[in-house]
């Protein structure tokens, strides 16, 4: 019982943790939403490796860094579509076509439907 006590107490506080990021981010609180998202990236959480990826790539809280993005992005991505979507979207400004298409491919196969029309065919 202990246990699963424990383990309800840290989804409850991973949690808590995310959508505290969440909030910072809203008030536009970077570096703090930064600090927070990166926690729970590090706790496997693909939204907020997504997250890390979006203050990346605009430089919110952290200089602008496309190479950290598509890290973040892709991490993101293993699990959260919107992520994937992100990166293709990132890769498609980059020139990268075909890396761009895998993502769009993988979101569109998680259901996010937009990213089914956002595939080129060759």
């Amino acid at each position: 019982m202990k246990k699963i006590l424990i383990f309800i107490s840290v989804i409850l506080l991973n949690a808590n943790n995310f959508d505290e990021a969440k909030q910072a981010y809203i008030h536009m609180d970077y570096s703090k939403a930064y600090k927070l998202f990166m926690q729970e990236c590090n706790n496997k959480n693909a939204k907020a490796c997504n997250y890390i990826g979006v203050l990346y790539e605009n430089g919110l809280g952290v200089k602008a860094n496309t190479k950290k993005a598509l890290e973040f992005y892709k991490k993101g991505c293993e699990s959260y579509s919107e992520a994937c979507v992100n990166l293709g979207s990132l890769q498609l400004q980059l020139g990268n076509k075909k890396e761009a298409n895998k993502a769009f491919n993988k979101a569109c196969k998680m259901g996010y439907k937009m990213a089914c029309s956002l595939i080129k065919k060759d």
